[in-house]
Parts: C-alpha cells; structure tokens; sequence
C-alpha cells in the first residue's frame, strides 16, 4: 500500500496487495467483517491493544522480541533466543524463567500458596493435588511443596521412583549438608560433608538410632551411651560380648581380666603428693601404672595407705615385704620404712630424677584386712646410661584398719611430669 486507504475496501474486494502486506498504520475505519481473513502479513510498528482495555496488549517490544502486557505491565517475554520470562524482563538463559515478588514468610499453609511461584496440577481438578514452588520468604531459601488445593496434605515427594538413578547433593567434591527440620534451632538433624570429615549430627538432645527389618538394633543415646536394641546401656564395667553371627550383641560382665579406669592423674607441674580417693572398696583387684614419670632430684617415691577419712593407718610390724633387683648396682630398695609407708621405691644408684621411668603394681583384695602388692619399676641406671634396671616387689599388709584410699609422695622433692592411671578389675 502506498497511501492510507480504509481497511474494509480492501476486505471487501478481496484484491491483494502487490507486495502481500498490510500496514496497519497505513488503514482506517473499521472492517463489516467479524472474522476477516488475510492472506499475507500484517505489520503492526508496536504493538496489538485490546478494544476498549488499552492496558492489555500484546506488543513487539524489541528486535526479535514479544512481549505480553495486562494492567500496563509486562507480564511475559520471549526474546530471540525463545528463552521465555514470566514476570522477567530478561529469562537469564533459561527456558522458562519465573519472577515474583513474594517476601511473606512461609509460616502455614495459608502463607505457603501465597508464596507459590509455580505449580503444577496433575490431576483433573484445577486445585486438586498439586506441586508448589516458590520462596520461604526474603532470605533467599526455596521451598518445594506436595499437597492438595488447601496446602495441608502430606503427600510424599518421590525423586527417580522408577529409574533408580542417584540423588546427589554438590557434585562438586566440595562441602554439602542436608537438613532434617530447618537449618536453625535445637529440633533439627543433618548429614553433612566438610572435607574429608563427614557427621550424622542430631542437634536435638536425643538419641540416633539404627534399624534393620523395622527394628531397632543399635543407638547412641543424649549423652553418648551405647544402646543396643534400644535404651538397654547396660550398666558400669560391663562390656560389649559377641552373639556369634546369627545374633546381636549384648552387654555383659566383664568376666574377668578387664580393667576400668577409677582416676587418671596427668603431672603437668611440680606435686609433691597425688591422692586416689575414688576408689569404692571393696575391689578384688587394683592396677595402678607410672607412664613416663619423673622426679625433680633423686630420692625415694613412697606409696601409704589410707582410711575413709583420710588418715594414715599406722602400726609397727604393720608390713611385711620382698624385693628383687635385676642388674642392680645398689641398694635394692627399702621397704617398710616408716610404720605407715607399705612400699618405698628407693633411688639408689638409679635415676629417679630427670630420666622418666614406668611401673606397674597390682592390688588384691583392696577394701579388706590383709590387701598384697606387687609390681615391677624400669628405669635407667645413674652410672650407666645405656643400661636399663629393673625392681621388683611384693608387699603385705598385716597392721589394723581397713585401707580404702591410696596416697603417693616423694620425700622432699617433687613430681614433674608423666602421667599415673589406677584402674580396678570388672
């Protein structure tokens, strides 16, 4: 068309133009026809308005480029990629990229369908069962949402149901989490990857438990128990015993042989004298171990009874005792050398000072009239530093008083360093 003629001539005629196309800008009036029909292009310059609602219209925005309007608002987009944008003036490489504006807190089921961004209904009735999706709030979190139209059905979100595949979280190699019951508060748990460490982490103060065959085989309880089949801890000093394959197992007397620690003493700085007082008499067996013990000078380390209240139990010819020295190139030792001391291990030519030395001594009968020690001591000798030496000994008590707590010390001088373990039998 090269001038401005009324579009109803051309309709009427059913002449077409030599070039096929319309310009619209170039028509006027209004076509009889309710349903014209055009065999060639209509070119708009902007865009197609609906009569009598001017806001909405369909419009050719950019080059390549269509734009849906309602309200005087874009509301879609579909640029010359075929990327499409609904409430996005730019889809950002994506097919089908959604934009809202919701910021109220998913709190309920009210405020979640509120919150929807998207959803889709695969049922016949619109509403019905459905799956939502949109933001939690203004903080950033998204959340996905398997229900009916009211949003308060729990209906089960099922990930690969019939392929099988994977379901991975950052696959990446990097740190990952996935939380049970919000990422903040007390009523939460997570698994979680953080390097090479990973946690199961129940934040709760409850228990983690472990199944097979719907039942309960093993949990670690609130404060670090082991339970197994379920709250069953078993009680102090018992230990773990094998069912065999076919069976669980179970929580037992120790039946002998196995040692529970009463007390650790770690000598970080100078103590002239360490105390055992939590020893529960009476106990068949003690074990008391010197790792790596040292003194500030060379002298005696004396080992003494005590009553429940604290006090030395005394009494001549209260002890009765025997040592014998491997490699000896002193005194062997002095025992019995005070009325309440039940053993003296004494320095002699031995290096008792900045050398470290070890021992182990083993009480029967502890908590009872007539208790029996013995035990072995290695350390190095003074004039020869190559040549470890090696005391034993063998100590009975025969005096009155029951003795229940133990007392060390090393006359005049000071323990520097080491550590000392008392354990009792179970």
């Amino acid at each position: 068309m090269t001038k401005a003629r009324d579009l109803a001539d051309l309709i009427s005629t059913g002449a077409p133009l030599a070039d096929g196309a319309i310009a619209v800008a170039e028509v006027t009036g209004a076509a009889p026809l309710a349903s014209p029909t055009f065999t060639g292009d209509v070119t708009l310059p902007d865009k197609i308005v609906h009569t009598g609602d001017t806001n909405t219209a369909i419009r050719f925005a950019d080059a390549d480029t269509v734009t849906v309007e309602t309200g005087g608002s874009e509301r879609m987009r579909i640029n010359s990629d075929g990327d499409v944008g609904i409430g996005a003036t730019n889809p950002g490489g994506s097919k089908l990229y959604l934009q809202d504006t919701h910021s109220t807190a998913v709190t309920n089921a009210s405020t979640l369908i509120g919150n929807t961004t998207f959803t889709i209904n695969g049922n016949s009735g619109q509403g019905s069962d459905v799956i939502r999706m949109g933001p939690m709030g203004a903080n950033g979190a998204q959340f996905i949402d398997v229900s009916n139209a009211a949003g308060n059905a729990a209906y089960p979100l099922h990930l690969n149901p019939v392929g099988g595949g994977s379901v991975v979280i950052n696959n990446q190699g990097s740190d990952a989490q996935l939380y049970l019951g919000g990422t903040t508060g007390t009523s939460r748990m997570y698994v979680a990857r953080s390097g090479s460490d990973s946690a199961l982490w129940n934040v709760s103060n409850g228990s983690i438990k472990f199944g097979t065959n719907d039942t309960e085989r093993f949990r670690f309880g609130s404060s670090g128990q082991l339970g197994i089949g379920g709250a069953t801890y078993g009680t102090s000093g018992q230990v773990l015993t094998s069912g065999g394959s076919g069976a669980a197992p179970t929580w037992a007397d120790a039946g002998g042989g196995a040692y529970e620690l009463i007390q650790k003493v770690s000598i970080t700085s100078n103590v002239s004298s360490i105390s055992f007082n939590s020893i529960t008499a009476p106990e068949e067996q003690l074990l008391l171990l010197f790792n790596q013990v040292t003194i500030d000078q060379r002298n005696h380390i004396r080992f003494n009874y005590k009553d429940a209240s604290y006090n030395h139990l005394t009494g001549s010819n209260a002890y009765s005792s025997a040592s014998m020295d491997h490699n000896s190139a002193g005194s062997g030792g002095n025992f019995g050398s005070s009325s309440y001391n039940f053993a003296t291990l004494t320095a002699g030519n031995y290096v008792l000072d900045n050398s470290p030395f070890c021992a182990a001594y083993r009480f029967s009968g502890w908590g009872t009239a007539t208790p029996f020690f013995e035990g072995v001591a290695s350390y190095k000798s003074n004039s020869n530093a190559n040549q470890f030496l090696r005391q034993a000994q063998a100590v009975g008590y025969f005096g009155s008083g029951t003795p229940t707590r133990m007392y060390i010390y090393t006359s005049a001088n000071n323990f520097t360093g080491g550590e000392i373990y008392l354990y009792k039998l179970v």
